[in-house]
Parts: structure tokens; C-alpha cells; sequence
């Protein structure tokens, strides 16, 4: 009786199995991705330019990188940030296209509880973007006003609450991802997000220090 007491807690705790990936699952996904496109693939046209001219202009003034940087970061700093602005954007059109994907995906059936869902790092990532989306990113604006940058508010607001999402998580130990591609689908976006603020801080803060 014990032995099987023990056989069940350990049932209990081992984390549910993903559901397979199967054709509807892929055309979701497809349909993600065209939205995705649809938001600004001009933008890696883009993207492509300015990092071509980032590419020119170091190789140009390479011999001043070490000797005297600041010509270097004047001749550079056009193309670096046009470059790093386009790909804010990009990630940006990727997390908010993704996400609707995701929240789709986890949502059919076979599906966990919803008390399992909320341990699942992949899961909480993505809610905590929606949620910093809606609620962080104007509660920023409002206490921040007019100092704060509505982009940075942004990038703060998805990032930073996946940051503080995943660190709740794992401090109150109910990390427990879920074997599969679903959950890692949920935490590719959550480390996404978080790329996406620091890009933000970034353009944002840093940069204009040393313009």
C-alpha cells in the first residue's frame, strides 16, 4: 500500500505529456506566420539594407575602433541604429502575431488543467505578454509621463513581466515545463520577449547616452 501511495505522488508530480503536433496545429502555425508577415516584411528589406551599410562602414574604419572610437561609433552609429530599430520592430510584429498562434495552440484539446497550465513556464510567458501588453505598458505611461518613450514603455512592459513572471515561478518552485513543443513554443516567445526589452533598452536609454 505504500509503495503504490508512493508510485501515485510520483504520477502526481511528473509533468503532463504534450498532445502530438498534427496538421491543424501546422496551419495555425502558418497562419501565425503570415500574419506575422503581414505586419511589415517590408521591414526586413529594410533590415538587410542597414546592415549591409553597418557592415561597409565598420570594415571602412576598422583601423579606428581600437585607436580612436569615438570616429569609429560616429561613422557606424546611423546604420547600427536604423539597424537596431528595424529589428525591434520585427520582434515586436513576431511576439503579438505568435502569441494569438500560441494561446490557439494550447488551447485545443487534449489540454492540461488549468492549474498545470499555470505552472508551465511557456504558458505563463506568453499570458505575462499579453498582460504587460494591456496593463504594464499603460500603467508605465501613466506614472512616467511625458518622460517615458511609448516604445520603451513597450518593450518594458512585455519583457519585464515575463522576467518577473518566470523569476515568481521558479522562486515559489512551480516551474514545471511540460515535455513537448507546445511549452517550448511558450518559452522560445518568453525569451523573445525578453531579448525584445533589452533591444529597447537598448535604443532607447542607452544609445542616447552615447550619441
Amino acid at each position: 500500500m505504500a509503495s503504490d501511495a508512493v508510485a501515485d505522488v510520483d504520477r502526481v508530480a511528473e509533468p503532463a505529456r504534450c498532445r502530438e503536433f498534427v496538421l491543424s496545429d501546422g496551419m495555425i502555425l502558418i497562419a501565425g506566420t503570415a500574419l506575422f508577415l503581414s505586419m511589415g516584411s517590408y521591414l526586413f528589406a529594410f533590415l538587410i539594407e542597414m546592415l549591409v551599410s553597418l557592415g561597409q562602414k565598420a570594415a571602412e574604419n576598422r583601423a579606428e575602433f581600437l585607436s580612436h572610437w569615438p570616429s569609429f561609433w560616429k561613422a557606424i552609429r546611423y546604420s547600427f541604429v536604423n539597424s537596431l530599430s528595424y529589428s525591434v520592430q520585427i520582434l515586436g510584429n513576431f511576439l503579438v502575431s505568435l502569441m494569438f498562434a500560441f494561446f490557439i495552440l494550447r488551447w485545443k484539446r487534449p489540454r492540461p488543467p488549468l492549474r498545470l497550465m499555470l505552472r508551465q513556464p511557456g504558458t505563463v510567458a506568453v499570458i505575462a505578454v499579453l498582460f504587460g501588453g494591456l496593463w504594464i505598458v499603460g500603467f508605465l505611461d501613466y506614472l512616467f509621463y511625458p518622460t517615458i518613450d511609448n516604445r520603451l514603455a513597450v518593450c518594458l512592459g512585455t519583457g519585464g513581466t515575463v522576467t518577473v513572471a518566470w523569476a515568481v515561478l521558479a522562486l515559489s518552485r512551480q516551474w514545471q515545463a511540460e515535455p513537448g513543443w507546445i511549452d517550448r513554443m511558450g518559452r522560445g516567445l518568453g525569451v523573445a520577449a525578453i531579448v525584445y526589452m533589452m533591444l529597447g533598452i537598448l535604443q532607447h536609454v542607452v544609445i542616447p547616452m552615447v550619441w
